[in-house]
């Protein structure tokens, strides 16, 4: 077990761990934490500290700022929108549209849908009921009697934690089951609203890089007015023009 520090951080809430404690392989987790990571089913041995801290829902990503303006108003399961300022929250951490980098639903290890930025969605699987989404579908799913995992793999620029992962499924599962279909639906809801998050991030990136070009091209018009070649109105003008006001 090795020396036992009473000032020892657990790794995943980063909270002092106290005499309630395990040694893990990579470092020390609290008793609550070890017991939300068993509850979940989590393999602490092959988990990576991130993927345990998203197991556990620890909070990673909180920006006071965002919580504040924060309302959601499209819901998917573990995922909340809220498409007036372009943010999202899943598993308890709050993002701009901006950090989405790309996600991935696998079945039993097996890659059946991808998507992000700059691309459109691929899989097997048509979808419906929240939002439109780009792109074609392509593929074949293999079909199974039973499944034992229906994971997502949500990737974010946030180096602190990167990778979210999302398990619908994490015991044998006839696939003939409603069980199965809810979980199933369920994952593609999210998924949906993930690809309309990307694909309004695409937009939402040349909306601002229009917005930059107008504040400059308003900056070479104030230096005309400041060397007097255009009048005080005339900058007014082009002012209301390039700034839509």
């Amino acid at each position: 077990m090795g020396f036992f520090d009473a000032k020892a951080d657990c790794v995943i809430c980063d909270k002092q761990v106290g005499l309630n404690r395990l040694k893990t392989t990579h470092g020390w987790i609290c008793r609550t934490c070890m017991t939300t990571l068993t509850k979940n089913r989590a393999n602490i041995r092959q988990n990576s500290i991130e993927e345990l801290k998203s197991i556990a829902g620890y909070q990673i990503n909180v920006d006071s700022e965002l919580v504040e303006i924060f309302e959601p108003n499209q819901y998917a399961s573990i995922l909340q929108v809220d498409s007036k300022n372009k943010l999202f929250e899943i598993k308890g951490n709050l993002y701009r549209y901006s950090d989405l980098v790309d996600f991935e639903l696998l079945e039993d290890n097996n890659s059946i849908v991808k998507g992000g930025l700059g691309r459109a969605i691929v899989g097997n699987a048509l979808f419906g009921g929240v939002g439109a989404v780009v792109g074609g579908v392509t593929g074949k799913r293999t079909s199974k009697k039973q499944v034992t995992k229906l994971v997502l793999k949500v990737t974010v620029n946030d180096m602190h934690m990167p990778c979210l992962m999302v398990n619908f499924i994490d015991k044998a599962t006839k696939s003939s089951s409603k069980e199965y279909q809810i979980k199933f639906n369920e994952a593609h809801k999210v998924v949906s609203l993930l690809q309309v998050i990307a694909s309004e991030k695409d937009s939402v990136n040349d909306t601002t890089e229009s917005v930059l070009t107008n504040v400059e091209e308003l900056r070479q018009y104030k230096q005309l007015l400041d060397e007097n070649i255009i009048t005080q109105e005339e900058f007014e003008q082009k002012k209301k023009e390039l700034l839509k006001i």
